[in-house]
């Protein structure tokens, strides 16, 4: 695998939960890319999974509760993001959930490596991390080497943030 071009998807989340993934992710793999997913297992038994695919690999950290050891959480999920990176050395990025804009971000300045943000899901910004996030969806959106929106209503709006 250590000749082959690399993406790394990242998810904030249980990326099984998104079917385009897993379906682009074969696609890659079809075309001589390796994939590495990185996200995060649910707490409560989630029986959804990505199924075992040669070209494609899957690490996970358990969930957390809501509250502020989630964030404690975060913190540790975004620094085993960028380890793994550094380690791994993706030619891209794939980040499609809006708390993996700052992971992502941070990536983007990595020598060589592109990003692309496929947002499936609009973000609501509630709380002081939501803003946080979506900050860095912003400058994401402006350092991205390509975003993808589901729709035009989506992208206005999504250009107009």
């Amino acid at each position: 695998m250590s000749g082959r071009r690399k993406i790394l998807y990242v998810q904030y989340t249980n990326p099984a939960h998104y079917p385009p993934l897993e379906h682009s992710s074969k696609i890659l793999v079809g075309q001589g890319w390796s994939v590495l997913f990185l996200g995060i297992r649910q707490q409560r038994g989630d029986p959804i999974t990505l199924p075992a695919h040669p070209g494609i690999a899957l690490k996970e950290l358990s969930g957390c509760a809501p509250g502020w050891l989630q964030k404690i959480h975060y913190l540790a999920f975004f620094l085993w993001v960028l380890a793994s990176a550094l380690v791994w050395r993706p030619r891209w990025v794939y980040a499609s959930d809006w708390p993996s804009c700052p992971m992502a971000l941070a990536l983007s300045i990595l020598p060589g490596v592109k990003v692309l943000y496929h947002e499936h899901d609009s973000p609501l910004a509630a709380g002081p991390f939501q803003k946080v996030a979506l900050r860095a969806r912003r400058c994401l959106a402006r350092r991205a080497a390509i975003c993808v929106l589901p729709n035009r209503s989506r992208l206005r709006r999504f250009q107009e943030e």
